[in-house]
């Protein structure tokens, strides 16, 4: 951990999460099929997804579960369809400037490095409404 993050600020961070632990479910399951499950669940619309999938380019390779092209197709119909706010982080790819083409996209420099050090283009991606809904933190009801 210490060699790509600086921990004592990561420790800072997940103790900032864990205080929200009463508003937050961990899943630890396939993340398309826990969003897909949303659409017509009744209780998409008090959730927030944020997604950080595998890149599609050649950094896929960097995660030990990486996605081909058809899992990213799957999941942006699994967040298009949800009618859940979301917003996800992606490498900025043609694939998922044509998935999430009705989409805000903001694109953002990020310095990667993995292999060698040297910036990349990301992207943010919001879901339709996402950007000005309101968020409530607190207690899950």
């Amino acid at each position: 951990v210490n060699s790509r993050w600086n921990l004592p600020r990561t420790v800072e961070q997940i103790r900032h999460i864990a205080s929200y632990s009463d508003s937050l479910m961990y899943l630890g399951d396939d993340g398309i099929s826990q969003i897909s499950a949303l659409s017509g669940s009744g209780v998409a619309e008090e959730v927030l997804i944020f997604a950080d999938p595998p890149y599609v380019g050649p950094g896929n390779r960097l995660y030990q579960k990486g996605m081909d092209e058809q899992a990213h197709r799957d999941l942006a119909s699994a967040l298009l369809n949800c009618g859940a706010h979301w917003a996800l982080a992606y490498d900025d790819a043609p694939l998922v400037r044509e998935l999430y083409a009705g989409c805000e996209i903001e694109p953002y420099l990020l310095r990667h490095t993995a292999n060698k050090s040297k910036d990349g283009q990301e992207l943010l991606i919001f879901g339709q409404d996402t950007i000005g809904a309101p968020v409530e933190l607190g207690a899950a009801g």
